[in-house]
């Protein structure tokens, strides 16, 4: 799988082309696509709904992981086979707890710069390292995200032989 360079709280948008027309696919899917409530009791390897045409559905894991995306996608014909349009997201629910908690990061330590700057003494710890601890968290939030991307496009694969065809 390619470099994921998108940033994590925006969706992700994917097109993949599987030899399969798409009442085969839709099959699968439902084959594969457990609807009940609990998720994480399913022996399938995706959770939500799957209606003629599109889908909403999300992998089922058995660990903790915010960054499981929500996986929205539509499948069409293609000359050959099918073209399936995937948005991959961040639950509505996570993206919101992450746009309350991360300004407190970010003002936090640019107001100890701007404190050990008005007081003439700048630690290095406090110039160089706290200001970048918030942009670090992003980079790895974005990590998880993408690697958790990266397990359910494997799985498209496996399951449909759809490979990528445009970002």
């Amino acid at each position: 799988m390619a470099d994921y360079p998108s940033f994590f709280l925006l969706p992700q948008t994917i097109t993949l082309y599987s030899p399969m027309p798409p009442d085969r696919i839709e099959e699968i899917l439902r084959q594969q696509v457990d609807a009940r409530s609990i998720p994480f009791m399913s022996s399938l390897p995706f959770h939500g709904e799957v209606k003629p045409g599109g889908f909403n559905i999300s992998k089922v894991i058995r660990y903790r992981n915010s960054f499981n995306p929500t996986i929205i996608g539509t499948v069409e014909p293609a000359t050959g086979g099918s073209t399936i349009h995937l948005t991959l997201r961040l639950h509505l629910f996570v993206i919101g707890f992450l746009l309350l908690w991360t300004p407190p990061w970010f003002m936090v330590p640019f107001a100890a710069v701007i404190a050990a700057i008005s007081e003439q003494r700048v630690e290095p710890l406090i110039g160089v390292f706290i200001p970048l601890l918030p942009l670090v968290m992003l980079l790895i939030f974005n990590w998880a995200f993408h690697r958790e991307a990266k397990k359910v496009l494997e799985l498209f694969d496996t399951l449909l032989r759809a490979t990528p065809v445009a970002r």
